[in-house]
């Protein structure tokens, strides 16, 4: 018997067509007014045996998703986290949104001895923001009179005051000798920096901010 946690009515009815017809398909979401319309459709169109529940999938109710149940799980709200792992089979299949020092990548993993593993290529993507539990709460400063915020993953934010003279004083050029087209990707350099960097941050100005500069 296969199992699969999806999310909304349309996205639903695709992963029951994967899970045939002896398959069981599962989508969770917080809004009631999300569930509502997901079932009402599915039921229109010969999917009425789709379970759509609401809740907070950050608590993984057990009497909709036990433990090791899934064989597959897709969420598509980024994420941070992923508190779904014990409701995962063995050898089940995992895709997440997975949001590391403020980008989202698209990251399929595979459950083996109770852990996840992922040696397939890392997409850049981007998704709805999660709500309830498992929301991603931005700790974000701004630097007086310059326009630049800067967020923290994770942590205490610290203070950016002495940031300002360093970012409104006349600026110096060093040039690096590495040229970047316009349409070349860099997705993974900046994936790199993150988890090989310790304090790696990335820095956004407002277009005031920037004007002239």
């Amino acid at each position: 018997m296969r199992r699969l946690l999806g999310s909304g009515g349309y996205n639903a009815a695709l992963i029951a067509e994967l899970a045939g017809p002896t398959g069981h398909v599962t989508t969770l979401d917080i809004d009631p007014a999300v569930t509502d319309r997901t079932t009402r459709f599915l039921t229109e169109t010969g999917y009425g045996r789709i379970r759509a529940v609401t809740a907070d999938a950050e608590h993984r109710p057990a009497e909709v998703v036990p433990d090791g149940e899934f064989n597959a799980i897709v969420v598509t709200v980024d994420t941070w986290d992923l508190p779904w792992i014990d409701a995962l089979a063995e050898g089940g299949r995992l895709l997440a949104p997975v949001r590391l020092h403020g980008y989202h990548w698209a990251i399929s993993f595979t459950k083996r001895d109770g852990a996840l593993h992922s040696d397939e290529p890392l997409i850049v993507c981007g998704f709805v923001a999660m709500q309830g539990d498992g929301a991603w709460h931005r700790n974000r400063r701004t630097v007086p009179g310059t326009g630049v915020h800067l967020s923290w993953e994770d942590g205490t934010p610290l203070p950016v005051d002495e940031l300002a003279p360093a970012l409104t004083c006349e600026p110096t050029v060093t040039h690096t000798h590495v040229t970047v087209g316009g349409q070349d990707p860099f997705d993974a350099l900046t994936l790199y920096l993150a988890g090989a960097l310790p304090g790696f941050a990335a820095s956004r100005s407002t277009p005031t901010a920037t004007k002239g500069s």
